[in-house]
């Protein structure tokens, strides 16, 4: 395979990563129904009970999502191999880089435990396991579920600012790529202010401020879908120098 046709691959890959997420966000819209939408999610019993109840669809949504976050962190690790330039911007995108990867290692955990949850709540963990027991340690595991999803926030957050500015700053003229980068740069910083919110605002809106990080998050996978079609069709500089040079 040359390198030409890796990074295509790569544009392709976080494309099809973004695919995947919309793909499970609609599903989970008509799955959920009615009573899917009318659940607290503040009210972690009440989730995990609504998890365990389709369990299986619980399941699928999960791994689709773990496939997503490991193609989008192929995706966006072949910024990586773009032309160095010493500054800030190329530090910031670097650095992003790595921390959105490690961002999409910490969603992988967090999704892992929410499966471990719903097992334990269905099945127990051993033989001979208590229903209230389960229950029990059911929602101690979504309880420290969302400590992580609170950590896959932060990074994934401060990744988006780095990443944004990263590539907006690489293009001189103003174009749908500067757009998407200053964009999902934007998203970044709307997320830190909608988790400092949810950490220190007293008496504001638990389900509030998940929807506006919800709505963030599907913002953020539109200019990350732009990002990478820029990469799959090799734009100048969203690709190696030498690529784009064998292309034009």
């Amino acid at each position: 395979m040359t390198s030409q046709s890796t990074t295509r691959l790569a544009g392709l890959s976080l494309m099809a990563g973004v695919a995947l997420v919309f793909v499970v966000l609609i599903a989970s819209f008509f799955a959920g129904g009615g009573s899917g939408g009318s659940i607290d999610q503040s009210d972690f019993a009440a989730a995990l009970a609504e998890l365990a109840e389709r369990d299986s669809f619980t399941h699928a949504t999960g791994m689709l999502l773990m496939l997503s976050s490991i193609l989008m962190a192929f995706g966006v690790f072949s910024l990586l191999r773009l032309r160095r330039d010493g500054g800030r911007a190329d530090l910031a995108l670097r650095f992003g880089v790595g921390m959105a990867i490690f961002a999409w290692g910490v969603y992988i955990v967090e999704l892992s435990m929410r499966q471990m949850a719903v097992q334990v709540v269905t099945r127990g963990v051993g033989t001979g396991m208590e229903v209230e027991a389960r229950d029990e340690l059911g929602l101690m595991i979504v309880s420290a579920m969302v400590g992580v999803h609170y950590a896959f926030i932060a990074l994934g957050a401060v990744s988006s600012v780095l990443i944004g500015l990263g590539i907006g700053v690489r293009f001189h003229e103003l174009n749908l790529y500067v757009i998407a980068g200053y964009g999902f740069a934007a998203k970044g910083v709307a997320e830190i202010i909608n988790l400092a919110l949810i950490q220190h605002l007293q008496g504001a809106d638990f389900g509030i401020l998940i929807s506006a990080s919800n709505v963030l998050v599907f913002l953020g996978a539109i200019w990350l879908f732009i990002i990478g079609y820029g990469i799959f069709h090799g734009e100048r500089e969203l690709v190696p120098e030498e690529e784009w040079a064998q292309s034009s």
